[in-house]
């Protein structure tokens, strides 16, 4: 069976217009999830303030693409968060750069 290519994401454009420095790349492969990190705050609470924005873009996307309400795919992605930090689930594949 052939390996599909790796569909990867443009630079957002912020970054190619400003400049700015990659802090992780996550990647579906099969049924599990592969990051990239670099620690790139002084501070781990800015990564809860990325996830946080993620999280809302992503329910900004499906609500506006798939339909939906926003705040209620918010909760969702929220719980499914919860869920998952509150478990002792596998960490996925992380390689940690610097």
């Amino acid at each position: 069976m052939a390996k599909k290519p790796y569909d990867s994401l443009s630079i957002p454009p912020a970054g190619r217009n400003e400049g700015g420095a990659e802090v992780m790349r996550a990647a579906v492969v099969g049924e599990s999830f592969a990051l990239s990190l670099r620690p790139g705050f002084d501070d781990p609470a800015a990564w809860g303030l990325l996830l946080a924005t993620a999280a809302r873009q992503v329910a900004n996307i499906y609500a506006s693409e798939r339909g939906g309400d926003e705040q209620m795919l918010l909760a969702r992605i929220r719980e499914a968060f919860d869920t998952d930090l509150d478990s002792d689930g596998d960490a996925g594949t992380i390689t940690a750069t610097r």
